[in-house]
């Protein structure tokens, strides 16, 4: 209904797909029937990919990584769904530069629903390199397995290298272990 409903947001999600994943064309979604016997039961729908070079595939055909990014991207673009969004991993299955464009795409979005809030996790210094170093949350884990985060800002060296090193850079330098200190 998404596609039907907000054809607006419907768009902006494709043009976001093409500049994180430069082969997609545009999304395919068709119709499908249950068959029972003789009687045709009403089904649900099939989403598959058109891409440049490969033609229409299906998503069980599609790599993981354009699949989370286009899960991530539904998540946001679609205003029927909660102004909060979770993503582990967010690198996950994307290369660098579709890291990066993934975080401007998420940007974009957020100037045009202002109550978005996206929280995501990730293990790429590279990716932290596109976000401010105060909205970077370090975790670590105690010695009794419960997780300890503080924002990346209340590290003691912070201020004094923040000048000359990026947010990826602080937090490859300063690591976690610094978190269970106070």
């Amino acid at each position: 209904t998404f596609a039907l409903n907000d054809q607006e947001a419907y768009a902006a999600l494709q043009a976001d797909m093409k500049r994180i994943v430069p082969e997609f064309v545009k999304l395919h979604i068709t119709k499908v029937g249950i068959q029972s016997g003789l009687n045709s039961q009403a089904g649900g729908v099939a989403l598959g990919m058109v891409l440049r070079g490969a033609g229409r595939q299906p998503a069980s055909a599609i790599s993981d990584g354009t699949l989370l990014a286009l899960a991530l991207l539904t998540a946001t673009h679609n205003r029927d769904m909660p102004p909060l969004v979770l993503m582990d991993d967010i690198d996950h299955g994307l290369h660098l530069g579709a890291q990066l464009a993934m975080v401007e795409a998420i940007r974009r979005v957020m100037e045009v629903r202002p109550e978005l809030q996206v929280i995501c996790t990730t293990h790429s210094p590279y990716l932290l390199n596109k976000v401010d170093v105060g909205e970077v949350r370090v975790m670590a884990l105690d010695r009794e397995g419960h997780t300890v985060i503080r924002p990346l800002v209340e590290h003691p060296r912070v201020e004094q290298l923040r000048s000359s090193l990026t947010a990826g850079e602080l937090w490859a330098n300063l690591g976690e272990e610094w978190v269970l200190d106070g």
